[in-house]
């Protein structure tokens, strides 16, 4: 399995989103359904939590790192 590493910003993002490490790793190893391609070479992973749908950009590296440039939330209306 490969390595996360998260950016400062991804960091930034995740504290003021109030997102766990834990959510992040779940969204990445374990996303609802398959990635959707980011606008660069990243992909953006989605999974839902509660209420809330967590999304984590990010980019698997050849050395077996995935490296998390940032982190959204949406809130889902019941």
């Amino acid at each position: 399995m490969a390595r996360i590493i998260l950016t400062h910003h991804a960091i930034k993002r995740m504290h003021e989103r109030r997102v766990s490490r834990w959510q992040i790793d779940m969204t990445v190893y374990q996303p609802d359904g398959p990635g959707q391609p980011g606008e660069y070479d990243e992909e953006i992973a989605y999974r839902r939590f509660g209420n809330r749908e967590i999304g984590v950009v990010f980019e698997e590296t050849k050395r077996e790192f995935i490296v998390v440039y940032t982190v959204v939330v949406r809130k889902i209306r019941s």
